[in-house]
């Protein structure tokens, strides 16, 4: 039977299992799980999610690939891991329904810490499945409890509960040592506290003078950026320029550098586990006073958010009572290159600055310091200008011509005979390293090593195997005929130049299909030149089954206007 293996762990505990600290640990005894049995794992399709909650699923990427992995006919007849915990800690219910949809597509779910088959259907399974993974989704909602608890009991004596602040040094409460970046604590019995960092202070201070003095955050961010004001809050002190109107805006409402720490304004964690934020009451905000850690007077925080508020006020009139949307907007954007533009002389982002212009957003929020590019196009120009070239230089016939001959000649059984031959002898040589690896750590090897080398052979093994199953030929009875996919592709042309004189809507959709990455804008006098890259077979064969995604990658055309 071939098998595919799936493993996770969350954030790495002193006191844990030690299978929970290393999914290279629980592939190993996945491993040794089929062999005992006669089992093949299918190295292709060996997942690991890393350092995430089982109850995330946004960010539980691998096991998101595996189940895409089960579309179709899966490679596949089991999948092999530690125990159900590993594969969700969401709430009983959804959790036994994620394994029951593996297990209707006829895929069996091992777990080799119990040496059983996830089953359903009877009342005594369907009983054992839910219980267990209501007390998996209970762990997790007490270990969230625990650790609130927890922070919150730390916040009230004043301890530090988080990272780095900018403009404190994290200091030991043991030793009283500075506790360098990259480091949690020093000593083991000790408590995390803060000091006023000296070198960062004057910085703080000058940024409430400038705001006092009635400069705004994108005013005071092109200052300190010309003036190459280091450090910065990132904690770097390389030469290029990061600060933003973002990073100024918050350290005006930091109420830390008023004396003042406050804890538990968010929530992080919603009822079924997932990543959220959201705004607690100030009713069940802890505030402690720390004059220690108080950088600005009272009176210059005062006089500053009067003014902060005033603006904010006068903005509110301006735009007649209007509040506006900080996280999603309601429909698309109205603007058709939205997205898709980079600056060529910062990399940054190009977009709309006034509604009627383009131009580098780095250069406009931080200065020539941060970004030279002052040269801005109308919108309307540049539009025109992209439209243009894709119709004249991308949906040519020609292009298309050559496209198709290409195609044919790529799909040929001996065009890739060398890169599959290359690719199978890497996989054998990795098998053997792979095996090698495994022996060590089962007979008490160093185990720190051996696991970074597994991990990393792993991954390169699972890489070449993606590849050489892309270099198999593809099957070109089931393209269809040549002539039937000249006809294909003619049609698609004319829907496809339809959508160019459409609406904006029409167009962004056709623009986020041919387009690979982004649209580079280089000054060029008075003038931008811009440069990108469009996927030529997506009008050849993008949706035709059995295209295998390497081709995207391989056939790809330039878009180069003139100056």
């Amino acid at each position: 039977m071939r098998c595919a293996i799936y493993a996770r762990k969350s954030t790495l505990k002193l006191n844990a299992d030690p299978e929970d600290k290393s999914v290279a640990i629980q592939i190993a005894k996945a491993r040794a799980f089929a062999k005992a049995r006669g089992w093949e794992i299918v190295e292709e399709h060996v997942y690991a999610d890393d350092a995430v909650s089982g109850a995330v699923l946004r960010k539980l990427v691998a096991r998101q690939r595996f189940l895409d992995a089960l579309t179709g006919h899966p490679p596949f007849q089991a999948v092999i891991m530690r125990d159900d915990s590993r594969f969700s800690r969401r709430d009983g219910i959804d959790a036994v329904n994620e394994l029951r949809r593996i297990a209707q597509t006829g895929v069996q779910v091992w777990f080799y810490k119990h040496g059983t088959q996830f089953a359903y259907g009877n009342l005594q399974s369907n009983t054992t499945a839910f219980f267990s993974a209501e007390f998996n989704a209970e762990y997790r909602r007490q270990a969230s409890t625990n650790t609130h608890e927890a922070m919150v009991s730390k916040a009230t004596r004043g301890h530090v509960t988080g990272g780095r602040c900018f403009g404190y040094h994290n200091v030991c409460s043991g030793c009283g040592q500075i506790i360098p970046v990259g480091r949690v604590r020093c000593c083991r019995e000790a408590h995390t506290d803060q000091r006023i960092n000296d070198e960062h202070a004057p910085i703080l201070q000058r940024i409430f003078a400038l705001a006092k003095a009635a400069h705004g955050c994108a005013t005071i961010a092109k200052r300190f950026n010309a003036e190459r004001v280091t450090p910065r809050p990132d904690g770097r002190r390389g030469v290029l320029p990061v600060w933003s109107p973002a990073t100024i805006r918050a350290i005006l409402h930091n109420r830390r550098y008023l004396g003042e720490v406050v804890y538990n304004k968010t929530c992080r964690r919603a009822g079924d586990g997932d990543t959220t934020f959201v705004r607690r009451p100030e009713s069940e905000w802890i505030r402690v006073e720390r004059p220690d850690l108080q950088i600005i007077d009272p009176g210059t925080w005062a006089l500053v958010h009067e003014r902060l508020a005033a603006v904010a006020e006068r903005l509110k009139d301006a735009s007649r009572g209007r509040t506006r949307r900080l996280h999603k907007r309601d429909g698309g954007s109205p603007y058709l290159l939205g997205g898709l533009l980079r600056c060529g002389t910062c990399g940054g982002a190009v977009g709309v600055l006034n509604r009627t212009t383009y131009g580098c957003i780095g250069n406009h929020k931080r200065g020539v310091a941060a970004c030279p590019n002052t040269l801005k196009l109308p919108i309307a120009t540049l539009d025109a200008e992209v439209l243009t070239t894709i119709n004249r230089d991308v949906l040519r016939s020609e292009i298309v011509d050559a496209t198709i001959a290409a195609v044919f000649t790529e799909l040929s059984a001996d065009a890739l005979t060398e890169e599959r031959a290359g690719a199978r002898r890497e996989i054998g040589a990795l098998d053997r390293e792979i095996a090698n690896l495994t022996n060590a750590i089962a007979t008490g090897g160093q185990l720190t090593p051996l696991l970074d080398a597994l991990k990393t052979r792993q991954e390169r093994r699972a890489m070449v195997s993606t590849t050489l199953a892309a270099l198999e030929p593809l099957d070109r009875g089931r393209l269809g005929s040549r002539s039937s996919i000249v006809r294909q592709v003619r049609h698609e042309l004319t829907a496809w130049r339809a959508a160019l004189a459409g609406s904006i809507a029409d167009q962004q959709q056709l623009l986020r299909k041919i387009v690979i990455g982004p649209i580079t804008l280089t000054p060029a006098g008075r003038s931008y030149e811009f440069d990108g890259e469009t996927v030529a077979e997506r009008l050849l064969l993008g949706d035709v089954e059995g295209l295998q995604p390497w081709w995207c990658a391989r056939q790809v055309s330039n878009l180069r206007p003139p100056v």
